[in-house]
């Protein structure tokens, strides 16, 4: 479990890299897409290497690949990394967004954490209930959702200046 985070840790760094790399690449986007890609990886790898009822029960059924310490590693450096390049760009376009209010920047910040909050809550509620299948599936949609309403915003920002 220490590796694990530590590992988190990693990619947390190379998030905040990444998004550091705004300052030469003009383009906001590019990170995001790293980040939505680098999510959708991981929980592929997750898929092939845990048991679809292993959010449920302790089990010995058989995986799509074999579990590795490595693979483990490398996908709690992926999901480090997409937490890093999701809430950075989620703040600088927050920021953007209420640029011309700066009042409302900490309300809009605070109700997109305590929305963020809610979700977890929820996610919580139902791990130990469904298979993994279906938790990547809800996954993939409320991250290609979140991805697909970020360039929604992002776009509607760059129209409006």
């Amino acid at each position: 479990m220490g590796l694990v985070v530590i590992f988190v840790g990693v990619g947390e760094i190379l998030g905040s890299a990444i998004t550091n790399l705004r300052r030469w690449i003009s383009s906001t986007g590019l990170a995001t897409i790293f980040g939505y890609i680098g999510a959708v990886l991981g929980v592929f790898f997750c898929l092939l290497m845990l048991p679809p009822d292993s959010p449920i029960r302790e089990t010995e059924r058989p995986t799509y690949i074999q579990p590795s310490v490595e693979l483990g590693m490398f996908v709690a450096v992926l999901f480090g990394m997409v937490d890093a390049v999701w809430n950075t760009q989620m703040s600088v376009l927050i920021g953007d967004v209420y640029r011309s209010c700066p009042d409302d920047i900490p309300v809009a910040f605070a109700l997109y954490r305590c929305i963020q909050s809610v979700l977890a809550a929820i996610t919580f509620s139902y791990c130990n209930q469904l298979l993994l299948q279906w938790q990547v599936l809800i996954y993939l949609l409320w991250a290609t959702l979140g991805v697909g309403c970020y360039f929604y915003a992002s776009w509607l920002q760059s129209t409006t200046q």
